[in-house]
């Protein structure tokens, strides 16, 4: 299986406050774990995880204000991979890999959580074991997606997660303001539509 996949993780936040700032609503209609279509699962610790979803930098700030909040973005045939994490409306750290760049892809900005720096040794190591042996190792561009799953407990992965119940969701409707919905009926009146 190859991975492309985002997603994001909210704590403590309720639903409808996040959904209506992403613009999305709640169709209640349980699917098996997926990550190609939005839905949302709510795991242990108030954790709110939302697939298909990797809103902008400002959004996530918004999203962060009462609490935690992780991005996280996963290409795996272009070799990238993302995680961010923001509390109370500032991104905090930021842990990315990029193949690009060679053994030394993998970066970090900010305050990473504690676990990161052995983490990050065990992958280094890993990534150089498999160069050593002639093999391939996805252990580098694992690394930011591995951070956000030991923060948050939701990994991208169907086995880990096979008793996830997911609850799918869509584009929310757009609204029209009453004062335009009034200027178009009078516009209509005026020049004789219905």
């Amino acid at each position: 299986m190859v991975l492309v996949a985002s997603w994001i993780a909210v704590k403590p936040s309720s639903k409808v406050t996040v959904f209506k700032r992403l613009g999305l609503a709640d169709l209640r209609e349980p699917v098996a774990f997926q990550l190609a279509a939005p839905a949302y699962l709510e795991l242990d610790e108030d954790w709110l995880v939302i697939v298909d979803c990797y809103p902008s930098t400002d959004v996530m700030q918004v999203l962060s204000q009462e609490g935690w909040a992780l991005a996280c973005l996963a290409d795996e045939p272009g070799r990238v991979s993302l995680a961010q994490g923001f509390q109370r409306g500032a991104l905090c750290w930021s842990v990315m890999y990029d193949e690009e760049e060679g053994p030394r892809g993998l970066e970090a900005q900010g305050s990473p959580p504690r676990d990161f720096a052995a983490l990050a040794d065990n992958v280094m190591q890993e990534a150089a074991d498999a160069r050593r042996a002639g093999r391939d190792s996805n252990a580098l561009f694992n690394a930011p997606i591995e951070l956000a799953g030991r923060e948050c407990g939701f990994w991208p992965d169907p086995e880990r997660m096979a008793s996830a119940i997911m609850t799918r969701l869509k584009p929310a409707p757009r609204r029209t303001s009453s004062l335009r919905m009034r200027m178009a009926a009078a516009g209509a009146n005026l020049f004789g539509r219905f």
